[in-house]
């Protein structure tokens, strides 16, 4: 089989992919809560080897959803920078997963369930 279109850009939503080599979210446990530099070269080095997109683990919005990434980390601006800056040279896209727990009612109780947005 020939994957003829594998190293061709691609727009989605206006960003342009240079290829369609894509990382999905996982959870890597490198930041210990924070973008710091050991998360930052991880990323680097994904884009130094051709892939085209990655899609960062989960990022907390709520401090009763905490994840691998947080949005209430004080530095979070400042370590979306230096991985833009580390990972521009090479082309690759990023995008941010994100996520809410949420508790809904049920006939038992209540039930912590994944709300994505």
């Amino acid at each position: 089989m020939a994957l003829n279109k594998i190293f061709d850009p691609i727009q989605i939503a206006g960003c342009t992919v240079p290829n369609r080599v894509v990382r999905t979210a996982h959870g890597t446990r490198i930041g210990g809560g924070v973008m710091n530099d050991d998360l930052i070269a991880y990323h680097e080095r994904r884009a130094r080897g051709g892939c085209g997109l990655t899609i960062l683990e989960i990022l907390g919005v709520h401090e009763t959803s905490l994840g691998p990434l947080n949005m209430m980390d004080p530095t979070l601006d400042e370590g979306y920078a230096k991985l833009m800056k580390a990972v521009n040279p090479y082309g690759m896209a990023i995008f941010q997963q994100i996520n809410i727990a949420a508790k809904l009612p049920t006939r038992h109780g209540i039930a912590d369930i994944a709300v994505w947005l």
